[in-house]
């Protein structure tokens, strides 16, 4: 599978719109300074963002900006050096230098801000102004994906798939791409359905049932029940006591279930043993398989199925 990389984005480096600007920001500005006046890293980076925008008695002023972002990068606020590591990348409001890109990014992502790590991962990861380096990317994104920033996973899962930086991973491309996926990267549902597909048309058993699994819920694939059977059917017949159980439960609430040509020419196609294919109509042949493997109830299946990395 041939992986697009990489999803162009700064993460909080974005511009500023006045509907942006969060609730606990719309304070008197008296206030706002006041607090700014004070010390307060916060109150001076919100000053900052009010002074890209221009909001009430705040005129955009880019230089002013820019001194207030340093400011409260000084006092520690991690946002703020995020955003002056975009900046210097950009060469923004300021002359641009990579060097000080860099070192505002890493200072945040010190600071506590997971988003910076995420910037610093793509700029390694695609090579803009940087040499290209993919070990440094999965550092980075894998401090960004930890935190629970799913294009990170996402990023992270093509690394791994691809095997750049470091030795191929695929048990943790899939979890990651799963991850990115439930929270909202709709390719990287895609790419998992890709990636499971090829494992699958290779025999891996574990991988049929993870298709069944992606096709019952619609997950990177069209919602189709019968490919989902077909792939839960495939794997458990492959060995894989998940499958099996998922398999055992349907015979249970559909008795009929493989009376279907499709499903029957799969078994006949690969047990050859007549009196073993009429077993296998019983859900209790395959209760017993998944059982031999520790599998008795639902709750167990999904865990062995998707286990927690």
């Amino acid at each position: 599978m041939k992986s697009r990389l990489f999803i162009p984005i700064f993460l909080g480096a974005v511009a500023v719109s006045l509907a942006a600007v969060p609730d606990g920001v719309r304070e008197s500005v008296r206030s706002l300074s006041q607090k700014a006046d004070r010390g307060d890293g916060e109150a001076i980076y919100n000053l900052a963002r009010l002074h890209d925008i221009g909001y009430d008695s705040i005129e955009v002023d880019s230089a002013r900006s820019t001194a207030l972002y340093l400011e409260a990068a000084d006092r520690g606020n991690a946002k703020a050096m995020n955003y002056l590591g975009f900046r210097y990348f950009k060469g923004e409001y300021v002359d641009k230098d990579i060097d000080s890109a860099l070192f505002w990014l890493s200072k945040a992502v010190e600071a506590g801000d997971p988003g910076a790590a995420n910037n610093l991962g793509y700029l390694y990861a695609s090579g803009m102004a940087v040499e290209q380096d993919f070990g440094k990317a999965r550092e980075w994104f894998g401090i960004a994906a930890d935190a629970g920033i799913h294009s990170a996973e996402a990023q992270l899962a093509d690394l791994f798939c691809e095997g750049l930086g470091g030795e191929t991973d695929t048990i943790g491309a899939l979890q990651l791409y799963r991850k990115a996926a439930r929270g909202g990267i709709r390719e990287a549902g895609i790419k998992r359905a890709e990636l499971l597909k090829n494992m699958a048309d290779r025999g891996d058993a574990r991988a049929m049932a993870l298709l069944g699994d992606a096709y019952s819920r619609g997950e990177g694939v069209p919602y189709n029940h019968q490919l989902s059977t077909e792939y839960f059917l495939k794997g458990a017949l492959g060995g894989e006591p998940s499958a099996a159980f998922v398999i055992a439960e349907l015979l249970e609430i559909f008795p009929d279930a493989f009376s279907e040509k499709n499903y029957s020419d799969i078994i006949r196609s690969i047990v050859k043993d007549e009196e073993i294919r009429k077993e296998m109509l019983s859900p209790q042949y395959w209760y017993e398989k998944a059982a031999a493997a520790g599998i008795t109830n639902a709750e167990e299946a999904t865990r062995n199925l998707f286990p927690v990395p």
